[in-house]
């Protein structure tokens, strides 16, 4: 029988960086997943999702979220919308809002998420990071 108290569980931990270093570029943003403290999962794959909205309304689509690794970076577009953050976040109607289109995800190797990365944000080639995801 083995005791569970000894079985070391592994979790996810985002250690964001203060809003004023991307503030000029990023107004609100919030990662959904992978969660901070939740359990790592032993899934072939990770999937990266978050929100953000652009300081300036008019430059949402040209937003995107980067997620740096060892080796590479990945810059990823908005593809999702996300009406429930227009509403509870701008306080506006989604249908037409310039910031509807505000999701992002994508999918890492496990092993490759698990050694580490950082989430940050980019609009005309400039990248802000914004978080640090690790296990521990």
């Amino acid at each position: 029988m083995t005791d569970i108290s000894k079985l070391q569980v592994q979790l996810w931990r985002e250690e964001q960086q203060p809003l004023a270093s991307y503030s000029a570029i990023v107004s609100h943003w919030h990662l959904e997943s992978p969660v901070h403290d939740s359990p790592v999962s032993d899934a072939a794959s990770v999937t990266v999702r978050c929100w953000a909205l652009a300081a300036d309304p008019q430059l949402q689509s040209h937003l995107h979220m980067v997620i740096s690794l060892t080796g590479r970076t990945v810059s990823i577009p908005a593809l999702e919308n996300r009406a429930d953050v227009v509403l509870a976040i701008c306080k506006a109607e989604p249908g037409g809002h310039p910031q509807l289109r505000c999701g992002f995800m994508y999918s890492l190797p496990a092993a490759e998420a698990m050694a580490g990365f950082q989430i940050g944000f980019e609009t005309d080639c400039l990248i802000h990071p914004a978080a640090r995801i690790s296990v521990r």
